[in-house]
């Protein structure tokens, strides 16, 4: 039975000397001599060098995989593909950013490392009718898909050519979420009904009527089940049946927070509630009411509010229930909050005031101090803010062109990527890829454009 998967880090590369990596881990079941049931773990590492491959497989009885483990992480780490000596190379593990209708912590995407960006030829570029509200888009394997109008647009990735396209009744009332290369969304028709389809087949395979409309457009992927905020209770669904398998009464406009085996919740918009998923007992609440939805990572949560002219970032402890931390920054009449996100190290909060000033707040997550405080001196027009190693992304316009800032905060430098379309409304930006390509979909006032950058 597959345990998981995934390709090597550039990092992994770079330690063993390899081209390419790829771990799979898998258990297995087996009888002993006196026919007793024996669980083993097997687990494979992958390398290539050039045109040669290596195998390092692993074979041991799950009760002593704890036991090994370090020994097995110390081969690792020495593994070595040459007779040159090995240098030594820094571990930068870079950080999975999230994506919609994922978190930091289950998103399909494998870590990468980012070179600044500085060319603005796309890998491709394409234009698409002008017409109807657009969503945020979504990339899966090979396909990237976005709503428009009263249909599901789906292209090809790695082209960026229109593959189908196909019409929703009701339209589409979520933002797209996708899960076993199956992209999920609920209908705007009544009832409420939600989709899962597939991009490669072009066929429905969940079909789910929900009893009552979305009081969040986010939805939420985990451990096989789709989480869906309604009017008055969070709902979990089968990503493979379409079963509905549990409630929890809830009402919020809040998507859930996913943290280690529990979710955090915002019920009536006004605290914090931290849940076991398995109890679906209340473990830890706090009375915060916040402006954004919070980010969970390493038993702490961080919380984003805002008052008048100041806004509050406070660090909450899953663990003890305690609120260790609590740090302010002080400008004029606060006007609106972006989704927060984190880097490697680094947790970053964009905003707004009354004086269209726009600022990036960014704390350190490890010292828990503020590592940098920025004035963006050009109006922001993206949707989103993306963390990637050490990095924070966001979507600007100067004059009539657009471009991606890079706040490089280890350096504390920056730099700008300029967009090939001179785009007039709010774009919407993602990464895509373990290349970290930039995904962009806007309009120039006559089209709508989709591009690719590296």
């Amino acid at each position: 039975i597959s345990i998981g998967s995934e390709l090597g880090t550039l990092f992994d590369n770079q330690r063993a000397n390899a081209t390419d990596s790829f771990k799979s881990i898998y258990g297995k079941t087996s009888l002993s001599q006196s026919l007793e049931p024996v669980r083993d773990f097997v687990i494979n590492y992958y390398f290539v060098k050039d045109t040669t491959g290596y195998i390092v497989s692993i074979y041991t009885p799950q009760q002593y995989w704890k036991k090994l483990k370090p020994d097995i992480q110390f081969f690792l780490k020495h593994f070595w593909i040459g007779p040159d000596p090995k240098p030594v190379i820094r571990d930068k593990t870079p950080y999975l950013w999230p994506t919609r209708g994922k978190t930091s912590t289950h998103s399909r995407h494998f870590p990468i490392h980012t070179s600044p960006r500085t060319t603005s030829t796309p890998n491709w570029a394409v234009t698409h009718p002008l017409e109807g509200l657009t969503l945020a888009p979504i990339v899966g394997g090979s396909w990237y898909a976005f709503a428009q109008n009263n249909q599901l647009v789906v292209g090809d990735v790695k082209t960026g050519s229109k593959t189908w396209a196909m019409a929703i009744p009701g339209g589409i009332a979520s933002q797209l979420a996708a899960d076993k290369n199956l992209v999920f969304f609920v209908t705007g028709a009544t009832p409420n009904v939600l989709i899962g389809l597939d991009p490669e087949s072009q066929q429905i395979v969940i079909h789910t009527p929900l009893n009552e409309s979305l009081a969040s457009e986010d939805l939420v992927v985990h451990n096989n089940q789709l989480l869906i905020q309604l009017l008055t209770e969070l709902v979990a669904i089968d990503t493979q049946t379409g079963g509905i398998q549990w409630r929890y009464p809830n009402k919020s406009t809040f998507p859930p927070t996913v943290a280690s085996g529990s979710l955090v919740l915002i019920p009536e918009n006004q605290a914090i509630h931290h849940v076991d998923i398995d109890s679906q007992s209340r473990l830890n609440q706090w009375p915060i009411a916040p402006a954004i939805s919070p980010i969970s990572r390493d038993g702490t949560v961080w919380a984003t509010h805002y008052k008048e002219n100041s806004i509050y970032v406070t660090l909450l402890d899953t663990k003890t229930g305690a609120m260790p931390t609590q740090l302010t920054q002080t400008v004029s009449q606060i006007q609106s909050v972006w989704p927060a996100a984190l880097s490697q190290h680094h947790y970053g909060v964009l905003f707004n005031d009354d004086t269209g000033m726009h600022y990036l707040w960014i704390i350190d997550t490890r010292s828990r101090e503020t590592s940098g405080f920025i004035l963006i001196d050009t109006p922001v027009r993206g949707h989103q803010l993306i963390g990637t190693p050490d990095t924070f992304e966001f979507v600007c316009r100067r004059d009539a062109n657009t471009h991606i800032r890079s706040v490089h905060v280890q350096t504390n430098t920056q730099t700008q990527q300029t967009v090939p379309a001179q785009l007039k409304s709010s774009v919407h930006h993602m990464l895509y890829s373990r290349f970290g390509f930039s995904f962009i979909l806007g309009d120039d006032g006559d089209n709508l454009r989709v591009l690719s950058l590296p």
